[in-house]
């Protein structure tokens, strides 16, 4: 049988144990994240962080067949005519989720902008994957 004194100790145990674990959680959850000091024009603040609005380019908007083009194979860059994303009311991509879907009979994918260049009547934006919560525009699940 276990005694007063084991039981005291294994509770001793577990409440330390799980304040360790508390404490290494809290100072290491967030400590490789982005931290923004000065958010740009369309993003929300949720703490320290900018939470992007994502921004939906589909075929359904397109004045021509040329208005978003995948430049390279692994789609990191994309080009986009200055003509829909005025339509759109976009100024600006960078750091924007985007949702693309360029003909019906492909599949929609999902990118980030990271940064935007305009060449004449296009711009050319470099993007990365991004997650399904950026897309959605979650603030809960983001930073």
């Amino acid at each position: 049988m276990t005694t007063k004194k084991n039981l005291v100790k294994q509770m001793f145990m577990s409440i330390l144990t799980a304040a360790i674990f508390s404490f290494s959680f809290v100072f290491t959850a967030c400590s490789d994240d982005e931290f923004v000091n000065n958010p740009e024009e369309g993003s929300n603040m949720i703490g320290n962080y900018a939470n992007y609005e994502p921004y939906g380019l589909t075929y359904h908007n397109f004045d021509g067949a040329d208005d978003i083009r995948i430049l390279n194979a692994d789609t990191t860059e994309i080009a986009v005519k200055k003509s829909l994303a005025d339509k759109l009311g976009i100024t600006n991509f960078e750091n924007h989720p985007l949702g693309i879907w360029d003909d019906p009979s492909h599949l929609a994918f999902g990118r980030k902008a990271l940064e935007q260049e305009l060449v004449g009547d296009t711009y050319i934006i470099k993007v990365k994957a991004a997650t399904a919560a950026e897309l959605i525009g979650d603030k809960s699940a983001q930073p």
